[in-house]
């Protein structure tokens, strides 16, 4: 396994990805997650790739990209109530399912964890929704929760 920065020639493989993150999302809260077209998801793919602040990562078995991680640093400062910190915020991570439960997200993870540590960053955030669970992954690699977001459907 490799896991390196994605690039343009990975595009097939992360169309493919997105598309399942996206059918289980949608699958698992309908009323919140549009259907994307491959135009959308070749959008959003371009914008991550080869952007400065922004980490897109792939885990590649031979010639395959199975896995995917996008994260992006970000900085609290002269909030009013809280304090200044520079931190990274994963916004995706997704392994094809056959190739789960073999270390992949892991190593994504890791990877994420290094950049940040080497920025000097204080702290990995990541937000998941209550039925992914992915949510034990994030706490085997050591998150912990801090903010439960709620709301309260009126339509």
């Amino acid at each position: 396994m490799i896991i390196r920065k994605a690039e343009q020639k990975d595009l097939e493989d992360l169309l493919v990805l997105f598309k399942q993150l996206d059918d289980y999302h949608r699958e698992n809260v309908p009323n919140t997650f549009k259907e994307l077209t491959k135009e959308d998801r070749i959008n959003y793919i371009n914008q991550w790739i080869d952007c400065a602040n922004r980490y897109f990562i792939v885990a590649q078995v031979d010639e395959r990209v199975v896995g995917l991680i996008a994260a992006e640093g970000s900085i609290i400062e002269n909030s009013f109530y809280l304090l200044d910190k520079k931190y990274m915020k994963i916004e995706n991570l997704g392994v094809e399912k056959e190739y789960r439960r073999k270390g992949i997200a892991n190593s994504l993870l890791e990877y994420i964890e290094k950049v940040s540590i080497d920025l000097e960053l204080d702290y990995i955030d990541v937000g998941v929704w209550d039925f992914n669970p992915a949510m034990k992954l994030y706490e085997k690699f050591g998150c912990h929760t801090f903010l439960h977001r709620m709301k309260k459907e009126l339509k």
